[in-house]
């Protein structure tokens, strides 16, 4: 059980690190979540066309391979991702990093291996 302690600076846990609500306070993280619950199905449906979709998986990774951002950024957009993201191109693998709407806090990043 985390423990919390209150000063004239605000909360802070037992790691001694400041919390800037007040423990009980689960208010941003239930709007967080609710806010993740998109992203998760927009995730979905970039899975699905990567193994389900004919040739998709291939576009993606003959991009990839070319070093071409833009057509990878496209064609993630065309599987229905219209989240803010980045995307990360490796030699073995591409990873798309999911971004937060504004007050919400999460962070998802999607990592596939070619």
């Amino acid at each position: 059980m985390y423990s919390f302690y209150q000063d004239s600076d605000g909360y802070y846990n037992y790691h001694g690190y400041r919390q800037t609500q007040e423990p009980s306070d689960i208010q941003v993280m239930k709007y967080s979540a609710a806010q993740l619950l998109p992203v998760t199905q927009e995730i979905q449906q970039l899975l699905r066309a990567v193994a389900y979709t004919p040739g998709f998986a291939e576009q993606l990774k003959a991009a990839g391979a070319r070093g071409n951002e833009t057509r990878v950024r496209q064609l993630i957009r065309e599987a229905g991702v219209t989240t803010p993201f980045r995307v990360q191109i490796n030699p073995d693998r591409i990873a798309v990093i999911f971004f937060a709407p504004q007050q919400a806090c999460f962070g998802i990043t999607l990592s596939l291996c070619w």
